[in-house]
């Protein structure tokens, strides 16, 4: 599991990487906060966070959100955050969010502003298939925080990260740095 931050040419974003592993797929729930980190105290949040999923292999992308409780899958959603240990977003909130199925493979989420929008943000992924059955090896979720501005940070990647194997039946995030 390994996540980090750096300044896109276009986009302004922050990211994150991991790895599913083992045999099988997993339902993994990944998440751009924004808006409710205001909630928590944090100053200059991301307004309108949009999250896109994409293949490391391929560059692929597979799935993008944007206002996590618009979609047929909120309620799903919701229930996976508590069940993992997630602060919850409030109902109608701009954050963003998905649930998907994911073979093993390593994959990338960027989390960026709405029309160029800046701020601060965190990406968060969780595996949340349920017990007692993960294979060996599933990841560890984790969270990533980066400001987003225009120009700042471009060519240049600072990265914080970790990789690891978490213990079965326990989803919980590693506060981010």
């Amino acid at each position: 599991m390994s996540g980090c931050s750096w300044g896109c040419e276009e986009g302004y974003c922050a990211g994150a990487g991991f790895v599913v592993t083992g045999q099988v797929s997993r339902r993994m729930l990944i998440r751009g906060a924004g808006p409710t980190l205001a909630n928590l105290g944090v100053p200059g949040v991301l307004a309108d966070p949009v999250l896109t999923l994409s293949a490391q292999s391929t560059g692929q992308v597979l799935r993008t959100n944007d206002n996590w409780g618009t979609g047929d899958e909120a309620a799903i959603i919701a229930s996976a955050a508590s069940a993992a240990g997630a602060f919850p977003f409030p109902a109608g909130s701009r954050d963003a969010a998905m649930i998907v199925m994911l073979p093993p493979g390593a994959y990338t989420v960027q989390l960026a502003g709405v029309g160029g929008g800046t701020g601060v943000g965190i990406v968060e992924v969780y595996d949340v298939d349920p017990c007692p059955t993960p294979p060996p090896g599933h990841p560890v979720p984790f969270g990533s925080r980066s400001r987003l501005r225009p120009g700042k940070g471009r060519g240049r990647v600072p990265a914080r990260g970790g990789s690891g194997q978490g213990a079965p039946c326990s989803p919980r995030p590693i506060p981010p740095p």
